[in-house]
C-alpha cells in the first residue's frame, strides 16, 4: 500500500485503525476563468482538502454559487487557504465547491480521500 511513505505519522497510525482501507491524496491545480468555476465535485469519500491561493488577487469560495454574485469565503492573495476535515466540517467535506476570481488565478487544491 502506497500509504507507507507515511510511516511515523501520529496521524497516519490514527486513521489507520478507523480507515482500514486507507486514504489516497488527489491534488490538482485550477485557474480561475473569471466567473464561476466549479473546483471540487461531489464525494463523498473525502476526508479533507486544502486550498491555497497561489495568486496575487483574491480568489472568493462556496458551495452555492448564488453567494459568489456578492462575495463568498475572501481567500486573499498569496498563500491564504481554506481547510476543511471531517471530524470537524462534517458533510460539508464532501459538497461540490466553486470559486470566482480574476482570469488566471491559480489555486492549489489537495484532497484526501477515503479508499
Amino acid at each position: 500500500m502506497a500509504a507507507e511513505k507515511y510511516s511515523g505519522s501520529v496521524t497516519y497510525e490514527l486513521l489507520k485503525g478507523q480507515l482500514p482501507a486507507g486514504t489516497t491524496i488527489k491534488e490538482k491545480t485550477v485557474t480561475l476563468s473569471g466567473g464561476v468555476d466549479r473546483i471540487l465535485e461531489v464525494n463523498p469519500r473525502r476526508l479533507a482538502f486544502i486550498v491555497t491561493n497561489l495568486s496575487s488577487s483574491i480568489a472568493y469560495l462556496s458551495n452555492y454559487t448564488e453567494i459568489l454574485t456578492v462575495g463568498g469565503l475572501a481567500l486573499m492573495g498569496s498563500g491564504a487557504t481554506l481547510s476543511m476535515v471531517w471530524n470537524e466540517d462534517f458533510e460539508a467535506v464532501s459538497a461540490e465547491y466553486f470559486a470566482k476570481g480574476d482570469v488566471g488565478t491559480k489555486l492549489y487544491i489537495m484532497e484526501i480521500i477515503a479508499l
